[in-house]
Order: C-alpha cells, then structure tokens, then sequence
C-alpha cells in the first residue's frame, strides 16, 4: 500500500499525504473510506514531525516511552490497482507544538482500536471521537541523527556518484 493518495494531475506523485481529523468525514476526498470502513491502524515505536519553518526540514523523532507502542490512524482507498492510505492528523500536543508544528498524527487509544476498525459497533461520530489529540507525559523528542555518508566519487565502474 502507498502512503499518498494519487494527485490529480499527476498520478505517480502522492498529495494528498495527511487527512485532518476534523474534517475527516466532511472532505470528499476522504469522506467515503472514513464512512465505508477503509480505515487502518500502523503500530509505531517511534514517528517523526518537523518544525514548520522556511529552510532545509529538521525531522525530529518522537518517543513515548520505552515499551509503549503507538497506533496511528489512517484511511485508505483503492484507485485501480493501486491500494493507497493516509495518515488522519489532529491539532499538536504541547510537546510537538514546541517545534513549531501545528499537527500531529491521530494517535489511537489501544481501547479505541476496535472501533476504529469497524470491529466493535459505533455510530460515525463516536468512530471520529476517537481521533483526538494525545498529551504524553513520558515522550520524548529529540533532533533526528543522521548517518553522515561520505561523498562518493564516481568511477566508471560505478558512476552511483554522479547522482
């Protein structure tokens, strides 16, 4: 499955990524998977956000605690063949709004999960009360590190270097 619904002038290129929670149900681009079901949950240690800021993106990696894992929410929709999911968003908590950044993903409450799956019975608007904003008191967030790699120089026999 692709993270990105199809753009539409542009099929191979992913946009929209996010789908905001709060209007979840409202858009037409993501109203019918919310409402049929389409929807999905990715388990993570760890996610990543950057500072909304003009300039080269500074990724920094969040985590809530040693053990914990999170589920994020997602939509997901099928266009042809191609299966393709985005992640639902909600406003920031005070840690990732620090950064500055104004969203963040709709972290699931393990006991939501069933209902956000379709699993347990729900009306709609108890399926979207579930996607809300989470404040943790044991994440942490720090700047991402990235493995410096030496500039490669290109050879005949490997010209990777020139790209």
């Amino acid at each position: 499955m692709r993270w990105g619904f199809p753009a539409r002038d542009d099929p191979r290129r992913p946009d929209p990524i996010h789908a905001r929670a709060e209007t979840i149900d409202e858009k037409p681009t993501f109203r019918d998977a919310f409402i049929n079901g389409q929807r999905g949950i990715v388990l993570v240690r760890n996610f990543n956000e950057a500072p909304d800021l003009p300039g080269p993106t500074v990724q920094h990696t969040i985590t809530p605690g040693e053990d914990a894992i999170l589920g994020l929410a997602f939509v997901w929709r099928r266009f042809g063949d191609l299966l393709a999911c985005v992640m639902a968003t909600v406003p920031a908590n005070a840690l990732i709004a620090s950064l500055p950044t104004d969203r963040m993903p709709a972290i699931l409450r393990p006991q939501d999960w069933a209902i956000w799956l379709g699993e347990e019975e729900a009306d709609l608007a108890r399926v979207k009360a579930c996607l809300g904003t989470v404040e943790g008191s044991d994440w942490r967030m720090g700047r991402e590190q990235r493995a410096q790699q030496p500039r490669r120089r290109p050879l005949v026999s490997d010209p990777g270097g020139l790209f």
